[in-house]
């Protein structure tokens, strides 16, 4: 399982939205808006996805990039 912390670069005006729709993506929390313009939020996704589900995000109308601040992988056990 992996976990990433990452802040969410908005348009101006945007980030209320773009809260309301990172909240409708499983694995995903949102922990508020920062400065006006970043959202901040955390991941959680199995390690091989993780770049998929912060691709997904990056491509929402609105959303001029993303930060990953902090990512962590735990082992993953495959029977």
């Amino acid at each position: 399982m992996a976990i990433a912390g990452f802040l969410v670069h908005a348009e101006a005006g945007q980030c209320e939205r773009l809260e309301m729709n990172l909240a409708e993506i499983p694995g995903i929390s949102t922990f508020g808006i920062h400065r006006g313009y970043y959202l901040v939020a955390v991941a959680e996704a199995p390690g091989d996805s993780m770049e998929d589900l912060l691709h997904r995000v990056h491509c929402i109308d609105g959303v001029l990039a993303v930060y990953v601040t902090s990512m962590t992988v735990e082992d993953e056990i495959v029977a």
